[in-house]
């Protein structure tokens, strides 16, 4: 018996990604957080895509106040589906994606005080994982541990499961794992993915611009320079020859080009699965959505990340991530391409290197179906 502990949609598309590979054919019980909008919804289609067991919605996330009040409770006394999974605890392998350490520490002790043979792991919670330590409780959290006596239950944790161990620069406390990555033709997966995702969305030509929001960083308005990358690509490629994914969290989605805008809420990666990559062109300031078709896939398109345009200190690159891009340029030139303009004068350079396709690429528009 496997369990995944997910609070984010990029860990269920990771689990059920081990589920068609590292535990094909093996019953597994999946446990979701209402960590983000639908998540309640989402636990409905899991039981009805028949990969898992059960589907468990575990409502444990402190919007308002009553439920900040529940969730001081549950440190002491967890929520009563943590606790009836553990009177039903009988798993093999146990895989922790969403970060809630309080319950985590619960869950390993009552196992152990069970003495059921389990082992414990975290799993790849996107770059984070590669790049900063986040299997660490904050301070606040550290505390209630101590005052709990569970602190010593983490240490149960040896091991993280990611797509690219070599990349790994941070949480060196535990050993890196490699998980298989997708097949975008496995009809498994995309059977899957349409009852999770059944969405239907457009992207148009080979380019994919990821839009972030970078003024929450520091006030600062960067529209104007967002504006002139984003027209260089029409003036290129043509206005209808590319794509523009807004962040979540941008507060002015008015401001770009509609036709080109994404109309739809799926998260990019459950897009890497359904789309060929390779031969196209993604640009970011420095989206962690651009390194998602080669970790996910292995596929290598043309990447161009434009941090330097906007000036120093407004995208800071810490020594963990220089470390990871270092990593990441030195392996990934070797069959693709990764341009770092650093004005936009190199930048019009870059776009024009890249709009020249390769003869078997296809320029149409393309649906993806999930």
């Amino acid at each position: 018996m496997i369990a995944f502990y997910c609070a984010t949609p990029y860990h269920i598309l990771v689990s059920v990604n081990m589920m068609l590979n590292e535990h094909k054919g093996q019953p597994a019980d999946i446990y979701v957080l209402n960590y983000f909008d639908g998540a309640k919804e989402m636990v409905d289609r899991l039981n009805q895509c028949g990969l898992f067991r059960r589907a468990v919605f575990i409502p444990v996330n402190n919007y308002t106040l009553y439920e900040k009040i529940k969730r001081f409770v549950h440190v002491f006394l967890p929520d009563v589906r943590i606790r009836q999974m553990m009177r039903r605890f009988d798993y093999q392998v146990f895989y922790f994606f969403a970060l809630d350490f309080l319950n985590i520490s619960y869950i390993i002790k009552k196992a152990m005080q069970k003495r059921v043979p389990c082992r414990f792991c975290y799993g790849e919670d996107g770059i984070g994982s590669y790049i900063k330590d986040i299997y660490v409780p904050s301070e606040t959290v550290s505390k209630l541990l101590n005052i709990c006596g569970r602190t010593k239950y983490l240490q149960e944790i040896r091991e993280m499961y990611v797509y690219a161990p070599e990349l790994v620069v941070a949480n060196r406390n535990f050993r890196p794992m490699g998980l298989k990555k997708f097949n975008h033709h496995d009809p498994e997966l995309a059977r899957v993915c349409s009852v999770l995702w059944p969405h239907k969305a457009d992207l148009k030509g080979r380019v994919l611009y990821f839009q972030q929001p970078l003024n929450e960083r520091n006030g600062i308005d960067l529209s104007s320079i967002e504006r002139q990358l984003i027209e260089e690509i029409s003036t290129v490629f043509g206005a209808d020859r590319f794509s523009i994914k807004l962040h979540p969290r941008t507060q002015n989605p008015q401001d770009f080009p509609q036709s080109a805008v994404i109309k739809s809420t799926v998260p990019f990666e459950i897009y890497a699965l359904n789309f060929d990559f390779s031969r196209h062109l993604l640009v970011s300031a420095i989206s962690t959505a651009s390194f998602a078709p080669f970790l996910l896939l292995g596929q290598y398109p043309d990447l161009i990340f434009t941090y330097r345009l906007y000036g120093e200190g407004v995208v800071s690159i810490g020594k963990t991530f220089g470390q990871f891009m270092e990593k990441f340029i030195s392996g990934y030139e070797e069959k693709g391409r990764i341009l770092i303009p650093e004005t936009l004068e190199e930048y019009r350079q870059c776009i024009a290197e890249c709009s020249r396709p390769s003869d078997d690429s296809n320029d149409d528009e393309q649906r993806m179906n999930f």
